[in-house]
């Protein structure tokens, strides 16, 4: 189980160790989870995903999120790590 808590945007930009300027929107959820292994109960934690539209799957905004339960949708191929880049409200938690 993975409950949004809150959630808060974070948009900017930075410059790289190479001097190119880099613009990031990214989206930071708080969750209520229980499926850390190495956890006994719940625990709360932060998730990072770019902050687009269709990030959030089944729900019109982010702020719908807020009580719902979710699944994580990762990109896999191509990358040496999964990358997290969607969030899905679990079918029939629509409603909290």
């Amino acid at each position: 189980m993975i409950k949004v808590m809150g959630y808060q945007r974070k948009k900017g930009d930075f410059t790289s160790e190479d001097g190119r300027k880099v613009e990031y929107d990214n989206i930071e959820l708080y969750v209520f989870t229980d499926e850390a292994q190495e956890v006994t109960g719940y625990f709360c934690d932060a998730l990072k995903l770019p902050f687009k539209e269709d990030s959030f799957l089944g729900v019109n905004n982010v702020s719908e999120l807020i009580n719902k339960e979710i699944a994580l949708e990762y990109k896999v191929f191509g990358l040496k790590v999964p990358k997290l880049v969607a969030v899905r409200v679990l079918p029939g938690k629509e409603k909290a």
